[in-house]
């Protein structure tokens, strides 16, 4: 029996069977009660089937539970490393329907010694299945099918392929077949697949031949969370893009899954027991490109304990929500996200091809806080002379070899990681989640000077030895829990310009000691590129007389600051209002709350949710009005690469839309249609202005729900 049948067989199997089939006792009873097995695997009797039996299997849940929290035992954190091996190859596969057919045109399958080990398809679909999939003696056969997202689990559809492949070239047919009516093209809001069939073709790229094709220059790289400039700008390049990103070429999706973001989470327990029907958080971490590899830091919640608390909660919802309809299809929710621990994870990825080259696991190394708004936001890796620097979501700095994954050393940022790991081990004896904390938390560290350094959560900075992991200095009080330093060099010294509480500072990297530091309400970041500092004040200008932060309510007092840096003070250069008063009241659609400048050379760029501003920055003289879709709203952010203004929409919930511009003030539009790109694949955001999408080389990473996804955005002859 193939794969598909036997998933289908299986989801029409009476309970008991199916219970027989899996394996009798207490532990088959623990996973179906807690939902461990694949969720298309976990079905009811039709003829049993009523009002209040998921609540019996909740209730088996919460008594088995006790023991789980009484007994579970924090799993030891040596590294696992996987490095998968064999030939892996992407076909790219181009979709012909028979008939009026609105599903989707094309599909990427990858294949690692010969199965199915991954495929993209145009649709919001993050847990699609291509183990079903083999290429054997020049023939492509088998399934792929989408397993549902978390909130509604079964097989949604199922392509089944036949194909031959001749020299590369792949002709054949397939057939679609809608086990659920639930599956929506493109997105959530798009309409209805149906069954469907019709003919493929396509080409099956071998990593060599992609490694060629996709080439990149070696000095492209963006190693750290700002990119190489660190103003969000990427290296130049000898490359020109094409116009509109709809017209983006889709290279890979990774390899291996991977957790989803923030902005597709909910809040536990604000959102109710419909929190517990996303994917889990696991931060909202930048993919970092260097080395010819792309690389991800994230959590995924493990371990056998659960929050109790959350339990009663959600068992005491259970009731009320089930006679309300809220579980469609007799489905429980995923409890995953009630759990205590987590397992921190770091990857890389071929940047060409997208293959996995190591996956290195920690296991119940961290603490679970997934969320919506309270997650860690900013995870994002550094790498430097083959080392990759993750901090972990106890704030556990971890040093490993960028090539193999291997662990060189790791250090607790501060006493904040003492703490978090003292709640997490409590956690899982007692049952009780760690103390939440808010949006504020989770950084990026840097390297510069033979050191890696990064807030230490605790209002300081800390800098370790890159190589050794020894701490070399430590200044206190002078960042705002997350601040990340941003690298300034003065006349050949290196400094480091990091925003604390109320104020800004300047401090020497080489001993960590205070140049300067000047009032400043900043919190929502700043921009440095080469000697100009530019960032929103709440309060007003630094020379504000009796500045006090109870002024940051009023938004008439917002301001754009531009300064030039120095070693001993920063010379203001000009300020102007953030937000257009009249009468009073703030008039909305002037800048978002959350973006921050964006300096290209001579000129600044401001962006709000129905337009984009161009500056001179040494002067403020306004330069160029943009009025055109795709301007940032929530918490979005701007980037320069290759000649072009990227604008990023919103970074809070969950879809990535985007815009590309011009950048010459006299010639300031949309370089193709006026509209917003949403890129085809199941999209993720952070909670905040953190999570960015790197341009390497003509190149754009994205990291979406269940994957990071690569397109080429390079005109190509």
């Amino acid at each position: 029996m193939n794969l598909v049948a036997e998933r289908q067989q299986e989801l029409s199997m009476p309970l008991q069977q199916f219970k027989a089939r899996r394996g009798p006792g207490t532990a088959s009873l623990l996973s179906w009660a807690l939902g461990s097995q694949r969720p298309s695997l976990i079905v009811e009797d039709k003829r049993t089937c009523r009002k209040g039996l998921d609540v019996k299997r909740f209730l088996i849940w919460s008594l088995l539970l006790g023991g789980l929290l009484v007994s579970g035992v924090h799993a030891e954190s040596d590294p696992r490393i996987v490095r998968p091996s064999g030939v892996n190859e992407l076909a790219y596969l181009k979709l012909e329907a028979e008939g009026d057919d609105k599903g989707p045109a094309w599909m990427v399958v990858r294949l690692r010694e010969g199965r199915g080990a991954g495929a993209w398809l145009p649709l919001y679909a993050p847990a699609v299945d291509a183990s079903g999939l083999r290429l054997i003696g020049g023939k492509l056969s088998g399934a792929v099918m989408d397993q549902g997202p978390a909130h509604k689990p079964g097989i949604r559809f199922v392509y089944t392929l036949d194909a031959k492949i001749d020299g590369g070239r792949i002709t054949g047919s397939w057939t679609r077949t809608k086990t659920d009516p639930g599956i929506k093209f493109h997105d959530r809001w798009s309409p209805v697949l149906e069954p469907a069939s019709g003919t493929l073709v396509g080409e099956l790229r071998s990593s060599e031949t992609l490694k060629k094709e996709q080439d990149f220059t070696q000095s492209a790289d963006w190693a750290t969370w700002l990119g190489p400039n660190g103003d969000r700008s990427a290296a130049e390049t000898d490359v020109q893009l094409i116009d509109d990103p709809s017209r983006a070429r889709p290279v890979w999706k990774s390899e291996g899954l991977i957790s989803a973001a923030p902005g597709r989470a909910n809040d536990i327990p604000r959102h109710g027991v419909k929190s517990l029907y996303n994917t889990p958080s696991g931060g909202g971490a930048t993919p970092i490109v260097a080395e010819g590899k792309v690389f991800l830091n994230f959590y995924l919640p493990s371990g056998d304990a659960y929050d109790k608390n959350a339990a009663k909660i959600y068992t005491e919802q259970l009731s009320r929500e089930t006679n309300q309809g809220f579980f469609r299809d007799n489905k429980l929710p995923t409890l995953v996200p009630l759990k205590v621990a987590a397992d921190d994870v770091v990857i890389a990825v071929d940047a060409a091809t997208g293959a996995l080259i190591w996956r290195t696991t920690f296991p119940g190394g961290g603490a679970n806080h997934t969320s919506h708004k309270n997650d860690l936001n900013n995870l994002s890796v550094v790498v430097a002379d083959r080392r990759v620097y993750a901090i972990g979501s106890t704030m556990r700095l971890r040093c490993l070899d960028s090539h193999s994954g291997e662990l060189l050393w790791e250090q607790p940022l501060g006493p904040v990681t003492t703490e978090l790991e003292k709640q997490r081990d409590e956690g899982v004896q007692t049952g009780k989640w760690i103390k939440k904390r808010n949006r504020d938390w989770g950084s990026s560290p840097i390297v510069l000077d033979g050191m890696v350094i990064s807030a230490d959560m605790s209002q300081g900075v800390v800098a370790f030895d890159a190589k050794s992991g020894e701490q070399r200095w430590r200044t206190e009080k002078v960042a705002w829990k997350n601040s990340h330093p941003h690298v300034w060099t003065g006349s050949g010294t290196s400094c480091l310009i990091v925003v604390g509480l109320y104020k800004m500072s300047c401090l020497n990297a080489a001993d960590g000691s205070v140049r300067w530091s000047i009032p400043a309400n900043a919190y929502r970041g700043v921009t440095v590129s080469g000697n100009l500092l530019a960032y929103r004040d709440d309060v007003g200008p630094p020379d504000t007389e009796d500045r006090n932060p109870q002024q940051a309510k009023d938004p008439a007092n917002r301001v754009c600051v531009v300064m030039e840096l120095g070693l001993d003070q920063p010379k203001l250069l000009w300020h102007m209002k953030w937000n257009l008063i009249e009468n009073g009241q703030k008039v909305k659609g002037q800048y978002s709350d959350y973006v921050r400048p964006q300096i290209d050379g001579g000129r600044l760029y401001l962006s709000g949710a129905q337009w984009t501003d161009c500056f001179d920055t040494r002067t403020g003289k306004k330069l160029a009005h943009l009025k055109a879709q795709g301007g940032v709203f929530n918490a979005g952010h701007l980037l320069i690469a290759h000649g072009r203004l990227f604008s990023v929409v919103d970074g809070k919930h969950g879809t990535t839309r985007m815009a590309m511009y011009t950048t010459d003030p006299k010639d300031f539009r949309p370089t193709g249609p006026d509209a917003v790109w949403v890129p085809p694949h199941p999209n993720t955001t952070s909670y905040g202005p953190c999570m960015l999408h790197p341009v390497v080389d003509g190149r754009i990473f994205i990291r979406g729900h269940d994957a990071i996804y690569c397109y080429d955005l390079r005109v190509i002859d």
